[in-house]
């Protein structure tokens, strides 16, 4: 049905191309094609529906810096979640950073404490460790946050003497 509707369409969009070219020119022609292409842009914008999940968690504000993970750490409530493969944990990881993949962490949410801070890991940060983060979130784990520069930023900051 949709596919039939593009045909129509297409067909009456080329028939009055043709009738505008006929009647007024080539250029003329151009510009109404522009006109039509421009105005079903705007109802498609105007009809459609996001189908994406926006992530739930503002990456500027919900993050956790290198240097800040001492400090947290120091409270003994928080949990450091690695989100890597295992491989990529097994090459090197935060002390004490526990490992569930992402694509598994769905399956172990149930395993982590509700109340205690948890600090997603991921190579770079931003990516793995931000998407776990909101599925914490979506899960009830409020205080579920996301290293910024994730583990290589770790090490970073490790190597300059700026966390223990």
């Amino acid at each position: 049905r949709v596919i039939l509707a593009g045909v129509v369409i297409g067909v009456v969009g080329a028939l009055i191309a043709g009738i505008v070219a006929d009647a007024f020119g080539l250029n003329a022609a151009v510009w109404v094609v522009a006109a039509m292409t421009m105005a079903s842009g705007v109802i498609v914008s105007w009809r459609m529906k996001e189908t994406l999940k926006r992530t739930t968690i503002e990456p500027e504000r919900e993050c956790i810096k290198a240097k800040e993970l001492s400090t947290i750490l120091a409270g003994n409530s928080s949990l450091i979640l690695d989100v890597r493969s295992r491989s990529e944990f097994s090459a090197g990881s935060i002390p004490g950073a526990i490992n569930i993949p992402v694509d598994a962490l769905q399956d172990h949410i149930s395993e982590l404490v509700p109340d205690r801070i948890i600090i997603t890991v991921c190579a770079k940060g931003g990516g793995r460790s931000l998407r776990a983060a909101n599925l914490l979130h979506e899960n009830g784990r409020a205080q579920a946050f996301y290293l910024c520069e994730g583990y290589h930023g770790w090490q970073v900051a490790q190597e300059k003497g700026l966390v223990s």
